[in-house]
């Protein structure tokens, strides 16, 4: 096996199988794990992948459009655990908070300023990096709501993740949601439609979310179609009147 072989391998899963390309990355990784064990045990001495790089697919985070999250918030449900996962996700969706951190969130992790303004400061469960989240009145009043149901310590009473999204599943449904919906689009909801779509920077975003780098931030400046609607439609505003085509 030579760098050769592994590109002619990695055209043929592609081209001739018609491989999607994060399919192709899966199986090359898998072999360049093997040949790594093969180094390691002295069965072969070169690593033919030192420098191949099997390109993928730069996944696109699946979130809500704000009619979708609008549909969620005023949709009737049948059972009480439903109401309490839509309202964890509608928390998510208004701070970003990911699954695991919302599980672990303790009174001790807000704090209240000067201003009034209500705050998570905490440490993501995934990185250790910290965020910082600001709430707006939504998320406050869920806090409201659930004061005195839990062990008083947390926050929320929590369901497994996976209950959890069996019972979104079926909100989405009921909600005539064509997608299939998860917890975590509840935190790109927050990154795309709630912070980065009204004009919040990016940088301020990346802070929110706990992110260690900026550029996890960015994927999502992406999907902000209706930010780029909105710019647009204020500039043909301005401009209007301003400039004149002769003969036209």
């Amino acid at each position: 096996m030579d760098y050769s072989f592994i590109e002619k391998f990695d055209h043929y899963l592609r081209i001739e199988r018609k491989f999607k390309a994060n399919s192709v990355v899966g199986i090359i990784g898998k072999i360049k794990l093997m040949v790594k064990s093969a180094i390691t045990d002295d069965v072969i001495v070169f690593d033919p992948f030192i420098s191949f790089r099997s390109e993928g697919e730069e996944s696109k985070p699946k979130t809500l459009t704000r009619q979708e999250l609008e549909q969620i918030m005023t949709t009737p449900l049948d059972i009480p655990s439903r109401y309490l996962v839509r309202d964890l996700f509608l928390f998510s969706a208004f701070t970003g908070i990911s699954f695991s951190d919302l599980r672990n969130l303790k009174y001790s992790d807000l704090a209240t300023n000067d201003d009034g303004t209500v705050w998570i400061h905490s440490k993501r469960i995934k990185t250790g990096v910290e965020f910082h989240v600001p709430l707006l009145d939504l998320p406050i009043k869920l806090i409201d709501k659930y004061r005195g149901s839990t062990d008083g310590e947390h926050v929320f009473r929590m369901l497994s993740n996976v209950k959890t999204n069996l019972h979104l599943k079926k909100i989405a449904q009921m909600c005539g949601i064509d997608k299939c919906l998860c917890f975590h689009a509840a935190r790109h909801c927050y990154a795309s439609v709630i912070t980065l779509s009204q004009g919040i920077p990016m940088e301020t975003v990346s802070r929110m979310l706990g992110h260690s780098t900026i550029k996890s931030t960015r994927i999502y400046a992406q999907i902000s179609y209706e930010k780029v609607d909105s710019d647009m439609k204020q500039l043909a505003k301005s401009i209007k009147g301003k400039y004149h085509l002769a003969n036209l």
